[in-house]
C-alpha cells in the first residue's frame, strides 16, 4: 500500500532509498537532543 502511495512498484524501492533518509533523520535528532542535554544539565 505504501509503495503505491509513493508511486513505486514494490517495497524494495522504499527500503533502498527512504530507510536511509529516515536513519539520517533519527541520528540528527539524537544529536540535537544530546547537544541540548550537554548545554543545559
Amino acid at each position: 500500500m505504501v509503495a503505491k502511495w509513493l508511486g513505486h512498484s514494490n517495497t524494495h524501492t522504499i527500503k533502498q532509498y527512504y530507510v536511509h533518509i529516515l536513519d539520517n533523520f533519527e541520528k540528527e535528532q539524537m544529536q540535537e537532543l544530546n547537544n541540548y542535554f550537554d548545554a543545559n544539565f
